[in-house]
Parts: C-alpha cells; structure tokens; sequence
C-alpha cells in the first residue's frame, strides 16, 4: 500500500499530528488505527465527539474545532502545516460541508487523507512498516540474481 501511494504521488507522514473525525457508526472501527498511530508518536488531533471517544478508550486526543464551530479550526491548522494525515469520514449534511473543505485544504497543501475506515487502518499500517523497513529501490536484475535472461 505505501509503494502504491508513493507511486500515486501521496507520501506518507512518518512523524507529526493526525487529524481524526469521524462519524459515529465508525468511532468503534477507528479506535484500533488511533492507538497504533499514538503508538508510532504521532499526536491525534480530534473533533469533540471522536476525541471523546478515544478518550473513553485511553487514546489520548487533543480536541479541535470543525469548520464550523469557529477559529482556528482543522482547516487552519492544514493550511498552517500542523496536520501530516487526515482521517475523516462523515455523515449528515454539516459534516459533509466540513468534509469538503477539509479534503480541498489536505490537497492544495499535498497532505495524505482517507475518507474511509479501510483506508485510515490500511494507511496506518503501511505508515508502521515504512518505520519498521524503509522502503528501498532495486533493479529488475537485483530481483532475478544479477542477470538478465532473455527468451525468443
């Protein structure tokens, strides 16, 4: 998974804040992926309702505002570069207005999300093996012993 996000142009954060929000019918699923990341240092950014959530499962979770809720908010912090990954699903008509300008903020400033709970423990898994083993580069030849066989 990060080998085909790197080739798709989105580098994974090795250290730094991860913003999580998600709906409540994903709150169980992400708890998982939000402990390995606070596991791997880095901090969790949360809005009010996910950060008590993972609070209530001893993950702690600094609390931001939504897009909605004021300044400075998650935006904010994206476009002051305080953000290295987004995890954000949502749900009702708000969130999905909140959802939209969270995800326009991640591209224009080249920042890694996921808007699905698959996606945030696939990301956060291939974030824990990129720290484990760089990932590396080798030749054709390096994979097949050194020479290259051809066939007619």
């Amino acid at each position: 998974f990060a080998k085909a996000q790197l080739a798709a142009g989105q580098s994974l954060p090795l250290e730094g804040s991860v913003f999580i929000s998600v709906k409540d019918r994903d709150k169980r699923a992400v708890a998982d992926t939000a402990a390995i990341l606070h596991s791997l240092g880095f901090e969790i950014l949360a809005t009010g309702g996910t950060a008590r959530f993972l609070a209530n499962h001893e993950i702690p979770a600094r609390t931001v505002l939504k897009v909605r809720e004021g300044r400075p908010n998650i935006v904010d912090m994206i476009k002051n570069g305080e953000v290295c990954l987004v995890i954000n699903t949502a749900g009702g008509r708000k969130a999905v207005s909140d959802s939209a300008q969270i995800r326009r903020a991640a591209l224009e400033y080249n920042i890694a999300y996921t808007t699905t709970v698959a996606g945030a423990r696939a990301t956060t898994l291939a974030i824990k093996a990129l720290l484990k083993v760089p990932m590396g580069v080798r030749s054709l030849q390096e994979y097949h012993g050194g020479t290259a066989q051809t066939s007619l």
